[in-house]
This record gives C-alpha cells, sequence and structure tokens, in this order.
C-alpha cells in the first residue's frame, strides 16, 4: 500500500518520510524489547497495531528492517514464510544482538 496521495508536493513528502521514520524507530526499540526472533512482517503488523501508518510506499517496511539491521540491532538467521501480511512467499527471519 502506498501513501503517496496524502503528499501533495517534494516538501510535504519528505515531512511525512521523516516523521514515519522517526516513529518507526521508536517503535522498533519498543519492539526489539518483546521480540527475540522475527520476520520483518511482523514488524509491520505490530506497528500497524500501535498506529503506524503505512509509509510513502510499501517497500519502505521491508529497506527499514535491512537499514537497522546493518546498524546491528539483529542479524539474519534464515528464511520463513511470513507471520504477518506480505506479498512474499518468504521473509527474511531475524535475532535480536
Amino acid at each position: 500500500m502506498s501513501n503517496f496521495s496524502r503528499v501533495n508536493n517534494e516538501a510535504q513528502y519528505n515531512a511525512y518520510k521523516a516523521d514515519w521514520d522517526r516513529a518507526y524507530k521508536r517503535l522498533l526499540k519498543r519492539f526489539l524489547r518483546t521480540h527475540d526472533t522475527f520476520d520483518g512482517s511482523a514488524i509491520a503488523a505490530w506497528m500497524r497495531k500501535r498506529g503506524l501508518a503505512d509509509p510513502v510506499h510499501h517497500n519502505i517496511w521491508g529497506t527499514q528492517v535491512q537499514k537497522y539491521a546493518k546498524q546491528g540491532l539483529f542479524y539474519r538467521i534464515g528464511d520463513r514464510k511470513p507471520t504477518g501480511a506480505s506479498h512474499l512467499n518468504f521473509v527474511g527471519y531475524w535475532k535480536k544482538r
């Protein structure tokens, strides 16, 4: 799902994305307190239940997982069928550091 329809210009797009990124990071810290292993679709489902709107493009859910994995918060331990909504048959399975 996309939220491109919610923004009218580049400034609104950048502001929406920056706000969304901050909210994602705040929620990710909470998520990691209670989840040792997880797949990316579980993160998105958990955050949506806590009120996080969809990002400006649905692929950002997956890129956020990659971003924070590169920062060392968690690492990939394999692949699995998604536990939440996903257009993929298999998604990365992660373990918290």
